[in-house]
């Protein structure tokens, strides 16, 4: 509600619970607010026209989280490591990844997914991408598997090798 107006969301209430579908999208999942969306200004329209709404900011009991959790093993053969990630990405995460990668062909997926581990390590090779879900079904997790090589990511200071690490938590979660 306000000048700049861009965007309507639909409310739907199940069994007393109220809950907002996203409508300019069909890859967004069933009750999923966005990270853009979250705590953003709202106005909730009725078609009574005795029921008088206050503007509020969104961010519903019942809505999807937006999770992102990857499982990582790292493994090491003389100067080369290999990363083997399980990801799974919820709510508008998942949407993203369906924006992404849904059709595209494994080749062009391949490559998208090159360039987007590309900026983590300089020496990388994707050895293989593998989306476990249907790109195309509207469950809320999207959940994928990949795998690459790193040559020589070692960094020496004095007599210490370092490595750049980008799997410090094995469970990490973003919850927007």
């Amino acid at each position: 509600p306000s000048i700049e107006f861009n965007h309507c969301i639909g409310k739907v209430n199940l069994d007393n619970k109220d809950y907002y579908v996203e409508l300019p999208s069909d890859l967004v999942p069933f009750s999923t607010v966005s990270g853009l969306l979250k705590n953003s200004f709202s106005l909730d329209i009725s078609d009574v026209p005795s029921v008088v709404n206050e503007p509020k900011l969104l961010n519903p009991s019942t809505r999807n989280q937006n999770i992102v959790s990857r499982y990582s093993v790292a493994k090491f053969d003389g100067n080369k490591m290999t990363l083997e990630k399980k990801s799974y990405k919820i709510g508008g995460n998942a949407a993203d990844m369906r924006e992404t990668y849904k059709n595209k062909g494994k080749e062009q997926q391949e490559k998208d997914m090159t360039t987007a581990l590309s900026s983590e390590y300089q020496n990388m090779k994707l050895l293989e991408v593998k989306f476990e879900d249907d790109l195309n079904n509207m469950s809320d997790t999207v959940s994928y598997f990949y795998k690459y090589e790193v040559n020589n990511p070692f960094n020496t200071i004095s007599d210490m090798s370092i490595i750049k690490l980008l799997i410090a938590c094995l469970d990490c979660f973003v919850n927007m």
